[in-house]
C-alpha cells in the first residue's frame, strides 16, 4: 500500500506516461497484514490525499529529527564506523571513516564472515497470506491502475522473484499464480521475470553469496534489459479503459 500511496502523492503530480509497478513476491503481499491497519489504507479512497508535494520543509525536518535520534547525538557515519568496527574487528582504521565504509570494502569484508549454506538447507517461505489481503491486494492494484489510466499513463506490473524458488529445495511462492491471475484479470501488462532468470546458466549466482537477499548487480542488470526489451515491443503505448 505505501507503493499506492506514492503513486497518489507524488507520481499524480508528475504524470508519467509509463508506471512500472514493482512486485516482490518476497514480501509484498505479506507486508499487507500490517499496512491494512495502518494510515495508508486511506488511499483506497480516490479522494483522499495528505498533500505531502507541498509538506516537503515537514518533512524534511521530521526526518533529520528522526535521523538525529537515531545517532543518540553524534553522527550516523561515526556510530556505523564504530558498528563496522566492532562487527569486522578492524582497528587500524585510523579515522579513514570514508574508506571503511565503502560498498566496496564492506562486501569484502562480508564475503569472508558469512560462509554460504547449501542450498537445500533453506526453509521453505509460506506467508500466511489470507483471501482477504489477496483481496486487497486485487483493491490495491486496480486503484493504482485506475489513477494512470485517469491521467493518461499506463501501468505495466514487474513480477520480481525470491530466492528460494530457485534453491535446490525449489520452494515456489504459494501465491505466484493467483498474483498474475489478478494482475491479467485487471487486463495490466505484465514482466514476468521468473522464466527470465531461470534461462540464466546459473540463477543461484544472480544472489550475493547464493544466499537470500536482493539480487546482485547482474542480477538487476538481466531485470532492467527484460524491462527495456518488454517496453520496446509495447511502444507505442496504448492505455486500456478502467475496468
Amino acid at each position: 500500500m505505501a507503493e499506492l500511496a506514492t503513486l497518489k502523492e507524488y507520481l499524480s503530480v508528475l504524470k508519467p506516461k509509463v508506471l512500472l509497478w514493482v512486485y516482490c513476491e518476497t514480501n509484498d503481499l505479506t507486508d499487507l497484514i500490517q499496512e491494512r491497519r495502518s494510515l495508508l489504507i486511506n488511499y483506497l479512497d480516490p479522494l483522499y490525499t495528505q498533500g505531502l508535494v507541498l509538506k516537503q520543509r515537514e518533512i524534511d525536518d521530521a526526518l533529520m529529527s528522526y535521523t538525529e535520534l537515531m545517532a543518540f547525538g553524534g553522527t550516523a557515519t561515526i556510530r556505523l564506523a564504530g558498528l563496522l568496527r566492532g562487527l569486522f574487528q578492524v582497528d587500524n582504521y585510523n579515522g579513514r571513516v570514508e574508506e571503511l565504509i565503502k560498498l566496496s570494502y564492506v562486501w569484502k569484508l562480508l564475503a569472508g564472515i558469512f560462509k554460504p549454506t547449501p542450498e537445500s538447507s533453506v526453509e521453505q517461505v509460506t506467508p500466511s497470506v489470507s483471501p482477504q489481503d489477496l483481496d486487497l491486494f486485487k483493491q490495491i492494484v486496480k486503484s493504482a491502475k485506475d489513477t494512470v489510466y485517469d491521467w493518461g499513463g499506463k501501468m505495466i506490473f514487474v513480477y520480481l522473484p525470491q530466492f528460494e524458488r530457485y534453491a535446490e529445495t525449489g520452494q515456489a511462492n504459494p501465491h505466484y499464480q493467483t498474483v498474475l491471475s489478478i494482475v491479467s484479470e485487471l487486463k495490466i501488462p505484465i514482466v514476468d521475470i521468473v522464466p527470465v532468470f531461470w534461462r540464466q546458466p546459473d540463477p543461484l549466482d544472480l544472489f550475493p553469496f547464493r544466499q537470500p537477499a536482493h539480487y546482485t548487480p547482474e542480477g538487476y542488470d538481466i531485470v532492467a534489459q527484460e524491462i527495456r526489451r518488454f517496453l520496446q515491443m509495447e511502444m507505442p503505448l496504448q492505455s486500456s479503459p478502467p475496468l
